[in-house]
């Protein structure tokens, strides 16, 4: 009886199936955002990835609590969470029903607002809006 032998190489764990996708919806309250904040950071770590955890746990945090002021007084405030990992990417994907697009303000020093979307300017690579027939969607990519 012969055994293979293999100089040189190392048994690799099977690659997890591209992408991955998770999709979470919330009731736009103030208790949105730290559930959001907590459940895409487990999963994404959960994905192999807690290198970009923190700070996709920031950036959810910034979008949903955007997204959460956005739909106050909208007849039906639901916000909703999309996480993707795919090849070196995360994307977090934000929706909520408002038709008001985002602005990056420049905030003055003393304010205690406005820095939401300079902050996620930058600690991603790329973000973006984009309006949908019923709301909008904030993206960003890390």
């Amino acid at each position: 009886m012969s055994t293979a032998v293999s100089y040189g190489t190392q048994a690799r764990a099977p690659t997890p199936c591209q992408p991955l996708t998770c999709r979470l919806e919330f009731c736009a309250t103030a208790g949105a955002v730290p559930c959001a904040r907590s459940l895409a950071k487990r999963i994404i770590v959960q994905w192999g990835r807690p290198d970009v955890a923190d700070v996709a746990e920031l950036l959810v945090s910034e979008l949903v609590t955007n997204a959460v002021h956005a739909s106050a007084g909208l007849p039906a405030p639901v916000v909703r969470l999309w996480l993707v990992a795919e090849h070196d990417d995360v994307i977090i994907r934000v929706w909520d029903a408002s038709v008001h697009m985002p602005r990056r303000q420049n905030a003055a020093p003393e304010s205690e607002h406005g820095r939401g979307l300079m902050l996620v300017e930058s600690l991603s690579k790329q973000w973006g809006a984009c309006r949908k027939p019923s709301g909008k969607v904030v993206w960003v990519q890390i």
